[in-house]
């Protein structure tokens, strides 16, 4: 496979690394990382050691925006082909278009609205002042967070009315009884209760140069900037309050998955206080999260959600039987990430090696479409752009404001992993 193919199929910049590493042992090897010699096994994880160790917050993912822009402007000034977040060219010169429009004010929005190119766009102005977004651009918004956010695209999202959410949720199944020949089996009686939660406005904030809304030719590049910085700091807000929530406002009142206060979860033995120490036990503690795990969570939508760093820590320690008890599968086009038979999925939102402490949970085996529901309101989106926030530097700030909520379903469909508290 072709170093650069393989590259590309990677959108942020520490996955590229890995990839670019992982590609240069593509030739020794189709399918397991472990089948590798341990000095080739060593030096890669110290390479990739070093990539988990990048900082990988969203003032990193928001820095460098001029540039970002203009690489995109380039693309497509030379002919490149679309590859943005929208379905197509098209849709992303509407979106970019649109942001124009509400910069300039209603008048524009309203000449906007009434061509017949635009005619799905609402020049209705929300709650909070802006205008509010029509679905399919805020499409493109939520495409991209799916791309960038790891619990969207692992939960159900529901599409809903209004400012929050009532709905039925299964408590109690059927029950099998054996009566005689000729006797009935006793009724049985399904429970169900409700699920009952808000839905928090999240507020994206993002910075534009000025010119950068004055040039009818930037049109696509500008959607497809704000899609992409909008949609990957609503990915990184989203994690965030699913992962790693508490409750707080803070947190949209979410209380994420690493800090649930009900559920299943494995306690280190005393003494293992620290995340090291988890690490360093092998298989003892990642197995007895499995063991514990229900039958009906045990499916293909089962994975662990950890921090980048801790997986490659994992990556480095075996089991009494010399195995890697974190691998690396290569086989097929994506490689993908193990941990004792489990796929892997990392979040910049989970605990770091740094945020060790004791009773913190380092890890979570979880089966997220059974444990937790996320919401939308596509109709209630809004966009706000304001030239006051940063008026000396000569940029305008936007803020798209997208109505969502997350609710658990049912908490033993997780099992954490926890330091001991002493």
């Amino acid at each position: 496979m072709a170093k650069k193919r393989f590259s590309e199929m990677f959108e942020s910049g520490q996955d590229r690394q890995f990839a670019g590493l992982l590609s240069d042992v593509l030739d020794k090897i189709d399918e397991r990382f472990s089948d590798l010699d341990e000095t080739t096994q060593a030096r890669f994880k110290d390479a990739a050691r070093e990539i988990a160790t990048m900082r990988s917050d969203l003032e990193r993912t928001q820095s460098g925006y001029r540039q970002r822009f203009h690489e995109l402007a380039d693309h497509y000034h030379s002919g490149g082909g679309y590859v943005g977040p929208f379905h197509n060219r098209d849709a992303a010169e509407t979106f970019g278009r649109f942001v124009a429009a509400v910069a300039q004010g209603p008048a524009a929005v309203k000449a906007l609205a009434e061509d017949q190119q635009f005619a799905s766009i609402n020049p209705q102005s929300g709650a909070e002042g802006g205008f509010l977004m029509p679905e399919v651009m805020l499409a493109g918004i939520v495409d991209n967070a799916e791309r960038y956010g790891v619990f969207e695209r692992n939960v159900r999202v529901w599409p809903v009315q209004g400012e929050s959410v009532s709905r039925v949720r299964r408590s109690q199944g059927a029950t099998v009884y054996y009566p005689d020949y000729g006797g009935g089996p006793t009724e049985s009686e399904l429970k169900g209760d409700r699920i009952r939660t808000e839905m928090p406005r999240y507020s994206v904030l993002a910075y534009l140069d000025r010119w950068m809304m004055n040039n009818a030719n930037l049109a696509v590049a500008l959607g497809d900037y704000v899609a992409g910085e909008l949609g990957s700091a609503l990915s990184y807000a989203t994690d965030q309050n699913a992962f790693v929530g508490d409750a707080s406002e803070s947190y949209a009142r979410v209380r994420g998955l690493f800090n649930l206060t009900s559920g299943l979860k494995v306690t280190a033995d005393s003494g293992d206080t620290t995340f090291q120490k988890i690490i360093d036990e092998s298989v003892k503690y990642p197995t007895k999260a499995a063991g514990q795990l229900p039958d009906i969570a045990d499916d293909e939508s089962c994975k662990w959600y950890l921090h980048r760093e801790i997986f490659w820590n994992f990556l480095g320690v075996r089991d009494a039987n010399d195995r890697p008890i974190a691998d690396i599968l290569t086989k097929g086009e994506k490689p993908q990430r193990v941990l004792c038979g489990y796929p892997a999925e990392v979040t910049q939102a989970a605990p770091k090696m740094a945020d060790t402490a004791v009773s913190t949970a380092i890890g979570v085996l979880a089966n997220i479409p059974r444990a937790m529901e996320m919401y939308r309101n596509p109709a209630g989106a809004e966009l706000r752009i304001s030239e006051h926030v940063k008026f000396i530097e000569g940029e305008v700030a936007m803020l798209l404001d997208v109505p969502q909520g997350i609710a658990h379903l049912d908490d033993n469909m997780s099992v954490r992993v926890v330091t001991a508290a002493s």
